[in-house]
C-alpha cells in the first residue's frame, strides 16, 4: 500500500486500528476502542515508500515496509513494537512498489515489483521468502507495467496454502493476464490467462465459491470499462461479462462477498455504484449516500475461518468516525436486459448478464453452445425452409426466392458479439502459447536427440576403442605364451648343454689321470 491507501482491521478487543502513509512519508498508526472513548495515535518508522500487513492465527499483526533502500519486517504484539531489516535492494535510479504479505505457517511470503530505472516501464514480480531467520529472493517475471495501472498483480492464498499469482504485462498490443502457482516453496511455470484488447488500470479478484472473479477496468475508445472475468479453476476461463461503461472516469472498483453473495463497487466522480450477482449480474444501482459524505476505499483485513485473516477493498467514510459499508441491507435489483435512455441513474450505462438469459426462440443459445454449433444450426433451419419451398407442388404464390438468411450472425449475436471476439481472442492467445511450448518442447526434443545421438556414437567408439584393446590383450597374451614356451625351451636346452660340459670337463680330468 502506497501514500493515499488506508488499511483497517479489528484486534482480538474489537479495537479498530488504521494504518497510513503521511504525506511525509511517515507509517502511523490509529487505534479507536470499540466504546469509542480513548484513541491511540503513533508512528512506526519515517521515509516509508509502501508497506504492508498481515495478521496470523495468533492476532500478532506483522507490517512489511519498504524504506528508500531497504525492506523491513516489523510486528506488533500485545502493544510491543519490534524491527528489522532483512533485505537491502541494490542501485540508485530504482524503486520498489505494490508490496504484499501472506503468512502461510510460520513462513512470510512477501511480493513486490522492482523497477530497476524508473525512467523505463519495465518491472520485475520478485518473492521474498522470510522465515524468520533468513530471507531469500525469488525472481518470477519481468513485466511491461501500465503507466495508468493501479496494480500489476495479486496474489490469492488458497484453501491448501498454496498461493496463486495472477499478474498483467503489456506486449504492446494487448494487455496479457498471466498467473502462476506457489507451492512448497517453488513456483509453477506460467500461463496465459486472457488477453485483454485496450489497457488495464485496475483489476481486483476475489473467490466466489468454486469460481474466481476478476473485476478489471479499463479505458478504450474514450470509454471507462468494467468487465466480470469468471474463472473456473486457475488458469480456466468460464465467462467474459461486461459490467458497467461510462465516458466519465471509473475509480475504486472492488468486489467483495458478503453472505454468499458477490457484490461490485466503483465510484463515478462522487457517486457509489454497485451489483450483485445472485447467479446473474444484477442491474447497476447507484448507493444512496449524502453529498456533505466522503467515502473512501479501505484495505481491510477480515477474519473469516479459523482465526484467518483475509484482506479485502471496502467503502467506508471517512476518519475520524470510520464506518464500513456492508452491502447487508442494499436492494438487488432485477437482471439488466434492456435499458431506458429517461433512467438517469443508467445514463452511459452498459450492462451484460450471462447469455442463457437474454435469448429465446427458435435462436436459444446455451452458454456452452460453440459459433460452429451456432453457425450449422442456423444453416440447418435455413435449408430447411429452402427445402419447402422447392417441395411445394401447387403452382401457386410460390415465392422463388429463398428465405432471408437467419439472424444467426445480424441479430442473434447481437449483445454477446464482443464476448465472442474477445474469447476468441484469448484462445487464439492460448493457441499461440501451445504452440510455442509446442515449438520449444519439440525444439529441447531436437537437442536431446541430437545429444543422445552424440552419446550414441561416442559410445561406439569407446565401444571399437575396448574391442581393440581387448584384440591387442589377446594377441600380447598370446605373445607372452609364446614367449614363455621359448624361454622354456632355452632354459632346458641350456641344462642340456650344461650338463654336457661338465661331462666333458670331467672324462677329460680322469683320462690325463689315466695317462699319467
Amino acid at each position: 500500500m502506497k501514500k493515499g491507501d488506508h488499511l483497517v482491521f479489528k484486534d482480538i478487543k474489537n479495537n479498530l486500528w488504521e494504518f497510513n502513509l503521511t504525506e511525509d512519508n511517515c507509517l502511523v498508526y490509529s487505534t479507536v476502542a470499540e466504546d469509542e472513548k480513548s484513541k491511540e495515535e503513533g508512528r512506526i518508522d519515517s521515509d516509508v515508500v509502501e508497506f504492508a500487513v498481515d495478521i496470523d492465527d495468533k492476532g500478532v499483526v506483522h507490517f512489511v515496509y519498504i524504506t528508500k533502500d531497504s525492506l523491513k519486517y516489523c510486528t506488533l504484539d500485545e502493544g510491543q513494537w519490534s524491527s528489522k531489516t532483512i533485505h537491502r535492494f541494490e542501485g540508485n535510479n530504482f524503486t520498489v512498489r505494490e508490496l504484499g504479505l501472506y503468512l502461510i505457517g510460520k513462513d512470510a511470503n512477501i511480493f513486490y515489483i522492482f523497477q530497476k530505472d524508473l525512467n523505463v516501464n519495465i518491472g520485475t514480480i520478485c518473492h521474498c521468502l522470510w522465515d524468520g531467520e533468513n530471507a531469500s529472493i525469488n525472481i518470477i517475471s519481468d513485466i511491461n507495467m501500465l503507466p495508468a495501472g493501479r496494480v500489476n498483480y495479486q496474489a490469492e492464498v488458497l484453501q491448501n496454502g498454496d498461493i496463486w499469482l495472477l499478474f498483467i504485462s503489456n506486449d504492446g498490443r494487448d494487455v496479457l493476464f498471466k498467473s502462476c502457482v506457489y507451492s512448497n516453496r517453488v513456483f509453477s511455470s506460467i500461463g496465459l490467462l486472457y488477453a485483454l484488447k485496450g489497457n488495464s488500470m485496475d483489476f481486483h479478484m476475489v473467490n466466489y465459491g468454486n469460481e474466481y472473479h476478476i473485476l478489471n477496468l479499463s479505458y478504450d475508445n474514450q470509454n471507462y470499462m468494467l468487465e466480470d472475468i469468471c474463472i473456473e479453476s486457475p488458469g480456466k476461463i468460464k465467462s467474459i461479462t461486461k459490467l458497467y461503461q461510462d465516458s466519465r472516469p471509473i475509480s475504486d472498483s472492488l468486489l467483495l462477498v458478503y453472505e454468499n453473495i458477490l457484490w461490485a463497487f466503483w465510484k463515478v466522480e462522487n457517486k457509489v455504484f454497485y451489483s450483485s450477482l445472485t447467479g446473474r449480474l444484477s442491474r447497476a444501482q447507484e448507493l444512496n449516500i449524502s453529498p456533505d459524505v466522503k467515502v473512501n476505499m479501505y484495505y481491510y483485513l477480515d477474519q473469516v475461518r479459523d482465526g484467518k485473516y483475509k484482506k479485502k477493498r471496502m467503502f467506508g467514510t471517512a476518519s475520524p468516525n470510520i464506518n464500513l459499508i456492508f452491502p447487508d441491507r442494499l436492494p438487488i435489483s432485477e437482471d439488466a436486459d434492456t435499458f431506458s435512455s429517461n433512467d438517469s441513474k443508467m445514463t452511459g450505462v452498459e450492462t451484460s448478464v450471462p447469455s442463457d438469459s437474454v435469448w429465446s426462440g427458435q435462436y436459444h443459445v446455451s452458454s456452452q453452445s460453440s459459433l460452429k454449433e451456432i453457425m450449422e444450426s442456423s444453416r440447418r433451419e435455413w435449408r430447411q425452409a429452402l427445402g419447402k419451398i422447392k417441395c411445394n407442388t401447387s403452382g401457386k404464390n410460390i415465392d422463388k426466392s429463398p428465405p432471408a438468411a437467419p439472424p444467426s450472425c445480424a441479430q442473434s449475436y447481437k449483445g454477446w458479439s464482443s464476448e465472442m471476439r474477445q474469447n476468441l481472442v484469448v484462445l487464439a492467445r492460448q493457441k499461440l502459447e501451445l504452440e510455442k511450448k509446442y515449438n520449444k518442447l519439440n525444439e529441447e526434443k531436437l537437442s536431446l536427440e541430437e545429444e543422445a545421438e552424440k552419446l550414441k556414437k561416442l559410445l561406439d567408439e569407446e565401444r571399437s576403442q575396448k574391442d581393440a584393446l581387448q584384440e591387442k590383450i589377446r594377441q600380447l597374451e598370446t605373445t607372452l605364451k609364446e614367449l614363455e614356451e621359448e624361454n622354456h625351451k632355452l632354459k632346458n636346452y641350456l641344462e642340456v648343454e650344461m650338463n654336457r660340459g661338465i661331462l666333458d670337463i670331467i672324462c677329460r680330468r680322469i683320462k690325463g689321470k689315466t695317462q699319467s
